[in-house]
C-alpha cells in the first residue's frame, strides 16, 4: 500500500470542502423535509396498574408479592388478548383489525415490582389516551371476571400526551448530519487515494527524477490572456515564466541551449500557451527568438499570435526550403519575436518533420536566431516529437496541477529517453499555490 501524504492528504481535503458542504446541506434539507413533510408523529399514552392484596374475596389471594409477580406474566398475556383488544374496538369504533391496534400497545412490568404499565401509541395524542384507559378498564372487568378477585389498583392515569414521542428532531439531524459529515470525508479519502494526477513540485520530481524548471498559477478570469507576458508583465504568471526562463538559461552552462521542444503528455495541459509566453520572455530579454509550430494536426498559435495560418511550415517543407523560408516567416506583435505556423493539415505530418527538408530548414534557422521554440504535440501515441526531440537541444514537458495522470508522464519521459532526448526538466502549469512558493526554489537546489 503507498505510503499516504498526510500534508498533501490535508491540502486536498481543503480544496475538497466543497463536498462536505454540499453533504452538510443535502442532509440538512433531507431531514427537514423528512421530519417537517414525510415523517407522521407519534404520541404515547400510558397508564399503570398495581397488583394488590384483596384477602377479602373469594377464589385466588394474592397477598404475597411472589404470587404477584408470577400473575404478571398472565395478566400481560391478557391485556392483548383478542377478547380484551376486541371490545376496546367495538367501544371507541376504531377502524383496524385486533393484530393492528396489539402492535400499537406495549406491556412490560415496572421494574421488580408488582406494576404493569400499559403504554399505547398513536397518531392522534385523544386516540392513544382514549385506547390506553379503554384497555386498563376492560383490563380489571376481565381479571375480576376470570378470578373472581378485585386485586389491581390503578397507579396512574392515562393522559393526553402533548409532545410527540418520536420528535427528537435535534438529535435525528445530528445523526444525519454526523452520517453524511463522515460519508463526505470518506469520499474525500477514496478521491485523494485513486488521485494519481500531479499536485506539487515535490511529488513530481520525487517520482519522475527530473527537475521542475517552475510553476505557472492558473489563469484567474482577470488575466485571461494567452500572451500574459506580453499583455500583462507584472503579474505573478508572467513572473513565473520569466523564472522558468531564467531558470533554463542557468541550465545552458555550455552554451549549446538554442533550439527548444516544448511538449505535453496529452491534450489541455496548456503547452501552447507555455511556449508563446516562454518565447516571449526570450525575446523581451533581447533575443531574437523565433517560434515554430509543429504541431501540424491542431497547431494554434496562430490564433495566439492572430496571425494567418494559410502557409506555414507543412507548406514550406514542400517548398524550396534554402531560397523560400523567410517567406513563410511572419513578425508578430511582440518584439523580437517572429513565428512560423503550422500551415494546412497535411497527410502526412509525421513524414515532413522527418524529411531532410526539415533537418535542413532547422540548420538554416539555427544560424540566424538565438533561440527556436518549438511548439510540438502532445505525446499520446503520435511520433511527431519523438522525431522533433533527436533534432532539437533541449526538450521540456508541460504537466496540468490535478489534471495529467503521474504515470502518463512516466511514460512521456520513458518514450523520450528511449529515443535519447535531452529532457530539460518540466513545467507544471495549471498550479493552485502562489508562484511565490517555488520562485528560487529550483535554482538553488539544482544549479546552486
Amino acid at each position: 500500500m503507498e505510503e499516504i501524504d498526510i500534508k498533501e492528504l490535508l491540502i486536498y481535503l481543503k480544496e475538497k470542502l466543497w463536498i462536505v458542504g454540499i453533504a452538510l446541506v443535502l442532509s440538512v434539507t433531507t431531514s427537514l423535509i423528512y421530519t417537517g413533510a414525510i415523517k407522521k408523529p407519534i404520541y404515547t399514552s400510558s397508564t399503570t396498574y398495581v397488583l394488590i392484596s384483596n384477602s377479602n374475596e373469594q377464589g385466588i389471594t394474592t397477598s404475597e408479592v411472589t404470587l404477584n409477580e408470577k400473575l404478571i406474566a398472565t395478566y400481560k398475556e391478557i391485556i392483548k388478548s383478542r377478547n380484551i383488544l376486541e371490545k376496546v374496538i367495538n367501544n371507541l369504533n376504531l377502524e383496524m383489525t385486533t393484530s393492528e391496534l396489539a402492535k400499537t400497545i406495549s406491556v412490560q412490568q415496572v421494574s421488580t415490582s408488582s406494576m404493569i404499565k400499559i403504554t399505547v401509541s398513536n397518531n392522534e395524542p385523544e386516540m392513544a389516551q382514549k385506547i390506553a384507559e379503554t384497555i386498563g378498564y376492560e383490563f380489571s372487568k376481565e381479571v375480576e371476571s376470570l378470578y373472581k378477585i378485585s386485586n389491581l389498583g390503578l397507579v396512574d392515569k392515562a393522559l393526553v400526551p402533548t409532545i410527540a414521542s418520536n420528535s427528537s428532531n435535534k438529535k435525528e439531524m445530528l445523526l444525519i448530519n454526523g452520517g453524511a459529515l463522515v460519508v463526505s470525508l470518506m469520499i474525500i479519502f477514496m478521491l485523494f487515494y485513486f488521485d494519481n494526477t500531479v499536485k506539487d513540485q515535490e511529488q513530481v520530481e520525487d517520482k519522475l527524477k527530473l527537475p521542475v524548471l517552475g510553476n505557472i498559477p492558473t489563469l484567474s478570469k482577470k488575466e485571461n490572456k494567452e500572451l500574459i507576458v506580453h499583455n500583462d508583465p507584472k503579474s505573478p504568471i508572467s513572473e513565473g515564466l520569466r523564472t522558468i526562463r531564467t531558470n533554463l538559461q542557468f541550465s545552458n552552462v555550455d552554451g549549446s541551449m538554442k533550439k527548444i521542444m516544448i511538449t505535453s503528455s496529452m491534450p489541455g495541459e496548456g503547452k501552447s500557451f507555455t511556449s508563446a509566453n516562454i518565447a516571449t520572455a526570450f525575446a523581451q530579454d533581447g533575443n531574437k527568438v523565433l517560434m515554430i509550430d509543429c504541431d501540424m494536426r491542431k497547431g494554434r498559435l496562430h490564433k495566439i499570435f492572430e496571425i494567418s495560418n494559410n502557409k506555414g511550415l507543412s507548406n514550406l517543407l514542400i517548398d524550396d526550403v534554402s531560397k523560400n523560408y523567410k517567406k513563410y516567416i511572419k513578425k508578430t506583435s511582440v518584439e523580437n519575436l517572429s513565428i512560423l505556423p503550422a500551415g494546412i493539415v497535411p497527410p502526412n505530418p509525421s513524414e515532413l518533420l522527418n524529411s531532410e527538408s526539415n533537418k535542413k530548414l532547422i540548420k538554416i534557422l539555427e544560424e540566424e536566431y538565438d533561440y527556436i521554440i518549438f511548439d510540438c504535440v502532445p505525446i499520446n501515441g503520435l511520433p511527431d516529437s519523438l522525431i522533433m526531440a533527436n533534432l532539437v537541444d533541449k526538450t521540456l514537458i508541460v504537466c496540468a496541477s490535478n489534471i495529467t495522470p503521474t504515470d502518463l508522464i512516466q511514460k512521456t519521459k520513458a518514450s523520450l529517453e528511449n529515443v535519447d532526448a535531452n529532457i530539460a526538466g518540466i513545467i507544471i502549469n495549471k498550479t493552485k499555490a502562489s508562484y511565490n512558493k517555488y520562485y528560487g526554489h529550483y535554482y538553488g537546489k539544482y544549479y546552486g
